[in-house]
Parts: C-alpha cells; structure tokens; sequence
C-alpha cells in the first residue's frame, strides 16, 4: 500500500511540473514573435491584397482603442486566414501624433519615433501587434502565437515599408 502511494505522488509530482513547465508557463510569458515580418503600410490600398480574406466589416467607432482620435482614412475588419479569425484596424491619422497616441494605448509604451512596432502574445490565446509608420497605423489581434505570426506575415506582405529599410534610412518615401 505504502509503495503505491510513493508511485502516485511522483506520478502527480511529474504531471504538476509537466503543466507548470508545458502550458501554464507560457500563459504567464510575454513574447515577441519569431519570425515576424516587420513591415509597414502607406496607403490603406496596401491592404488591397486581403480584401478576399474579409469575413466582418468593423466600424471604427467600436475600437476601444480610438477614443476620440479622429482618422482621414480607415480599413477595419475581422479576417479569417487559415480558418482563424483576426481582428484588424488599420487607420491612417492626420499626423504621427495620433498614431503615437494609438500606439501609446494599445502598448502602454512612451515612444516619439516616426515609426514603431509592438506585438506580443500569451502563446495560446491572445496575441497582438501594432505598427506604425509616421500617420499609418495598423493593429492586429488573434488567437495562438504560431497562427498569429503567419496571420500577420501574411498581412504584411504587401506593405512597402521595412524594418530594415528603415534602419538604414531607405525607405520609399526618402
């Protein structure tokens, strides 16, 4: 009798630490995504691409990011990529002010740049990114992280702006 006990505490000692490490681990860590694209939008046109991906129109007023922001130009959606949906809002401002502001909400981080970029997940559930280039900013949310980097892959895609050509001060608009 004694040594049953002894086998079944380790073998819930092993299944605790199996979930601590395996699932409930990840749900407490922040990541930023691998492989993630880092691209950025001029024109809400640039999202022409994904026009057939759209399953909801959105109207803006319901993003609770917004406030009392005001947009020259909007291209709000849920899209299903993969047989998951992603919720988009993606919005052009009168100036960087506003998507700094934007940004600022949906991150709680200060920034002052021209361009940023945020995105983070808690692995199975809900992931985010936001990026912004000068008065062009877009938001994305969905589900898993892994899903979540294709979804945003591909939405990026198309748009003309890279990190990398921002880094290195040869974007198409210099």
């Amino acid at each position: 009798m004694k040594h049953k006990r002894v086998r079944l505490s380790i073998t819930i000692f092993v299944l605790v630490i199996l979930f601590v490490f395996g699932l409930a681990l990840p749900l407490l860590l922040h990541f930023t995504s691998d492989n993630m694209q880092w691209r950025f939008f001029t024109s809400i046109e640039d999202f022409s691409t994904i026009e057939s991906y759209v399953k909801t129109n959105l109207d803006p007023q319901n993003d609770p990011n917004l406030g009392d922001l005001s947009v020259l130009e909007s291209y709000t959606k849920i899209i299903e990529f993969d047989g998951k949906d992603y919720i988009l809002y993606a919005y052009v401002f009168h100036d960087t002010v506003a998507s700094i502001e934007y940004f600022h909400e949906v991150t709680g981080k200060e920034t002052s740049k021209e361009w940023n970029f945020s995105s983070s997940s808690n692995t199975y559930f809900h992931s985010h990114y936001v990026a912004y280039y000068e008065n062009c900013l877009y938001y994305v949310e969905g589900g898993n992280r892994w899903d979540f980097v294709k979804a945003v892959n591909f939405i990026n895609d198309s748009f003309p702006v890279t990190l990398e050509s921002l880094i290195t001060g040869h974007t198409e608009s210099n």
